[in-house]
């Protein structure tokens, strides 16, 4: 799929969200790759900010093809779990009885929340992923459309409708069905695309499934989203922007769902526990499991469960797939990358890209096995990459495999600096012009800036100065106002190059003092809850400015060092921390 982006303005038209009539803004065409003739023009309604795709028709679902691959590859990769599921935390428990989801697929939000909160849960869906989870996971799903007629003893309290909305050609329609099906104190939950990431900045494994040309018909803004189910009849409205996606909220009056309340990861890492004990480790739906339990433990640094998750894995992968997990350099190492996903398929499951790279940051977390978390990185970017590059000649794409293939390439930058340092600047600073071998596209800048700064921060720690000094000029200053702990972290590292290897302390401090201010901007803002550079790069200013030989400036650090701890939020200036600035103090006359 090649997307061409535009800038111009097309004729007169009515918006299908607002029916404004003015002329619209055309966005873009996706086109087929090799089929000039069959763009697909999306267009925007400055009215309401909602885009829509002209000329589009919405596919017969219920006469959707059995397709075991694209089956395979969402059981295995493509769901993401979590993310349907998420919007269930809006909701307290207690106030659910009965759940119901439209466009339910493959069930795994009402399976996830029959096992956590005990809910009679149901699902709607006319496809064919709907009829493999009724009968996979058990779930009371009928293939059907919703027409809204549900006696009033079977209303549900809850509906969600994950990704369906953008499907639908007549909006108002649909919502007017769910809020016929809903109980009268009912809520209705809500994901859908969100326009505004129709851009040029977003990620191609986000843009691409965002805009699923020929099967989104509508994709929303904020706004006309809100319009829409106001317009339905909900008096309560709330909307959240999580990245490539607009999470809604509707009810009526005197229900106040919280779209801010977070996802229980605990009980999410419960569920797939118990349903990696339940399935078959050797099918699709089993090793699809497994790698999200993997994923889940590495993620939340509990290592040790991880590592028995992950001796799972590997066992069923082994039974399933003609390759194995534990000799990454030989997954999928021909040169030439498999001609179909099927074929990809027989070699590896997959999730081979998102699994390799939880079993590397395990293998580097953990173990401390350098060589077999580089052996790892190396395969996750190589399967992940030509899996991506399948995906995109059928029109589509998957966004969790194109994060993980760059920072699995980065995670091979930053391991250098561990292990081989001399070599790490020449290697960040290739990573920086990179393209991807098979899809040519370039790193992400922010993942450049990350890199960078990660490697250089890791030479001055080791006391690597020499090789640290080759990538100064590399590493961006950030704009204090916009920079985060890494930027801290940077700052208090160039402190320590400028004390200990330039030799200009009146340098150092000025860097050590940067970096306390953005620890402490961060900490004051709500945003840094672990910053524990705030008092050390306080107390290194003060002992730069010693070495120096400026007292009255050493002073004023050493005050602020003795007088803010535990101030107006901040955090206290731990034992070993004060008795080491008071010994300085002393030493030097500061206080």
């Amino acid at each position: 799929m090649d997307i061409i982006w535009h800038n111009s303005v097309t004729g007169r038209e009515s918006c299908p969200v607002c029916a404004d009539g003015a002329a619209k803004r055309h966005v873009l065409d996706a086109m087929p790759t090799g089929a000039p003739g069959a763009a697909l023009s999306l267009r925007q309604c400055q009215a309401c900010g909602c885009g829509y795709f002209a000329d589009v028709l919405p596919p017969a679902y219920e006469a959707e093809p059995d397709d075991t691959t694209a089956l395979d590859f969402y059981l295995e990769q493509g769901a993401g779990v979590d993310v349907m599921a998420a919007p269930l935390a809006a909701i307290d428990p207690s106030t659910v009885n009965r759940y119901l989801e439209v466009g339910c697929g493959f069930g795994f939000s009402l399976d996830f929340a029959r096992a956590a909160y005990g809910w009679q849960v149901s699902g709607i869906d006319p496809g064919r992923n709907a009829r493999a989870g009724r009968d996979l996971l058990g779930l009371d799903i009928r293939s059907e459309y919703l027409t809204g007629d549900l006696p009033e003893t079977e209303r549900p309290d809850l509906i969600l409708c994950s990704e369906v909305l953008e499907h639908t050609e007549r909006p108002d329609a649909f919502i007017g069905v769910l809020r016929k099906a809903l109980s009268s104190d009912g809520v209705l939950l809500l994901t859908t695309p969100n326009m505004e990431a129709a851009c040029t900045g977003t990620p191609p494994g986000v843009l691409l499934p965002l805009l699923s040309p020929g099967h989104h018909l509508i994709l929303y803004s904020p706004r006309g989203l809100e319009m829409l189910l106001r317009r339905g009849g909900f008096e309560s409205v709330a909307i959240e922007t999580r990245g490539a996606t607009l999470v809604a909220c509707a009810a009526g009056p005197g229900r106040t769902p919280d779209l801010r309340r977070g996802f229980d990861r605990g009980l999410y890492r419960s569920y797939l526990a118990r349903r990696c004990a339940d399935i078959d480790g050797a099918t699709p739906l089993g090793i699809g499991l497994r790698a999200r339990h993997v994923k889940e433990l590495v993620n939340v640094g509990a290592f040790e469960p991880a590592a028995a998750a992950a001796a799972d894995l590997r066992t069923a992968w082994v039974r399933g797939w003609a390759s194995d997990p534990a000799a990454p350099a030989a997954v999928m190492a021909e040169e030439a990358p498999p001609e179909d996903l099927a074929a990809y398929h027989r070699r590896a499951p997959f999730c081979a890209a998102s699994a390799l790279y939880h079993l590397g940051m395990l293998a580097w977390q953990h173990a401390g096995d350098l060589v077999a978390a580089r052996s790892c990185f190396e395969a996750a970017a190589r399967t992940g990459e030509r899996l991506r590059l399948l995906l995109r000649r059928i029109g589509s794409d998957d966004g969790e495999t194109d994060h993980l293939v760059w920072r699995a390439r980065s995670n091979l930058v930053r391991l250098a600096a561990w292990t081989a340092p001399d070599t790490a600047p020449a290697l960040a600073e290739a990573f920086a012009g990179a393209c991807g071998p098979l899809l040519k596209e370039p790193v992400p800048a922010a993942l450049v800036h990350e890199t960078l700064s990660e490697v250089f921060v890791t030479l001055v720690n080791k006391g690597r100065y020499e090789p640290a000094e080759r990538l100064w000029a590399r590493v961006p200053v950030v704009p204090e106002d916009r920079s985060g702990p890494t930027d801290a972290s940077v700052s208090f590292v160039r402190g320590i190059l400028c004390l200990n290897a330039r030799h200009t302390p009146s340098d150092a401090a000025g860097h050590f003092a940067c970096a306390h201010r953005i620890s402490r901007r961060l900490v004051e803002g709500g945003g840094g809850t672990d910053t524990p550079l705030i008092w050390e790069a306080l107390y290194h200013q003060a002992l730069a400015w010693v070495v120096a030989g400026d007292a009255k400036q050493a002073s004023s650090a050493m005050a602020d060092l003795m007088s803010l701890p535990g101030r107006n939020g901040l955090p206290p200036l731990g034992q070993s921390e004060e008795t080491r600035a008071r010994a300085l103090a002393r030493t030097h006359n500061l206080l």
